[in-house]
C-alpha cells in the first residue's frame, strides 16, 4: 500500500516535471506526442513488470491458502492425542 503511493507520488512528480519543462521550451505538439507515446510505453512496462508479479504472488497465496482448506480438519481428540504423545515423549527425555 506505501509502496503504491510512493510510485502514485513519483508519477505526479514526474509528470510535474515534464508539464514544466514544456513550459519552459515551448515545446511543439509533435515532442509532447512523443512525450506522451514515452509515458504510455512506460506505463505498459510497469503494468507488465510490478502488476503482472503481483498477480503472479496472489494467485501463489491463493494456491496455498486452498490446499490448506483442503486438508483434512484435525478433531478435538486428534490434539489431545498430539498433545498426549508430546507429554510422554517431554517426560522421557
Amino acid at each position: 500500500m506505501i509502496e503504491m503511493s510512493e510510485h502514485q507520488l513519483l508519477s505526479v512528480r514526474q509528470r510535474l516535471m515534464d508539464a514544466q519543462k514544456i513550459a519552459r521550451e515551448n515545446l511543439g505538439p509533435e515532442q509532447m506526442l512523443n512525450n506522451l507515446r514515452n509515458e504510455t510505453r512506460q506505463n505498459r512496462e510497469h503494468l507488465n513488470d510490478v502488476l503482472g508479479r503481483e498477480l503472479i504472488d496472489k494467485k501463489d497465496r491463493l494456491q496455498r491458502i486452498e490446499m490448506i482448506l483442503n486438508e483434512p480438519q484435525t478433531t478435538q481428540a486428534e490434539l489431545e492425542r498430539l498433545t498426549a504423545d508430546k507429554n510422554r515423549l517431554t517426560r522421557e527425555c
